[in-house]
């Protein structure tokens, strides 16, 4: 599974681990001499290229599995989840099970590893969101949108783990628009992606 998963045909589910801290303690706009990195970040993100900034001790402002109960904006009305078109146009997918949110193409799906925990993936990360995707066949891909309410520096935390025999996908996370791309990555299968990235949000922005 991955966040907007595209380019190869998959069958095997993933799993997505997501989290999003708000009021972080410093802004990308400062000289950042005083932010702690790890190296390596292995894509693009605000923080320069010098790996994901490790320095925010707020609070979760939302996780994504602890926040997915079924519903659309999930418990703390937050989220969307849609199917991405490709062409800038997303629509949301729909409930189909107390636990699981369906796309268009049955085929694309969301749910967690709390109501699935026998899944493959989900031996990599239990707590993680268990996602599906058709596949590049699909005229569209699983994508979770996140709003933030207020103005501040956010830093996104995602894991990301494809079991052994998958294919290796990609992540994508972006502002508003696919132009807009603060982070791409990809899923190596059999092994756990993670990466944190810090940006200034303004009010309203979707990633």
């Amino acid at each position: 599974m991955v966040l907007v998963p595209r380019v190869r045909t998959w069958s095997a589910l993933g799993v997505l681990g997501l989290a999003l801290l708000g009021a972080c303690s410093s802004s990308l706009f400062d000289d950042g001499s005083h932010k702690t990195t790890t190296g390596g970040g292995g894509g693009d993100d605000d923080d320069g290229g010098g790996g994901p900034v490790r320095d925010c001790k707020a609070p979760c402002f939302a996780d994504g599995a602890g926040d997915f109960n079924g519903t659309p904006g999930g418990a703390t009305g937050h989220w969307r989840y849609l199917d991405d078109h490709r062409d800038r146009t997303w629509t949301p997918m729909t409930a189909s099970a107390a636990t699981m949110m369906t796309g268009a193409d049955p085929g694309n799906h969301i749910t967690t590893c709390a109501a699935n925990p026998s899944a493959a993936a989900c031996a990599g990360l239990p707590g993680a969101l268990l996602v599906s995707s058709a596949g590049a066949t699909s005229m569209a891909d699983p994508a979770l949108e996140l709003t933030t309410p207020t103005s501040q520096v956010m830093q996104l935390s995602i894991h990301a783990f494809i079991p052994g025999g998958g294919n290796d996908q990609q992540i994508r996370i972006y502002r508003n628009s696919r132009e807009d791309v603060l982070f791409t990555g990809t899923a190596a299968a059999g092994t756990t992606l993670d990466q944190a990235v810090t940006f200034d949000a303004l009010a309203g922005d979707r990633f």
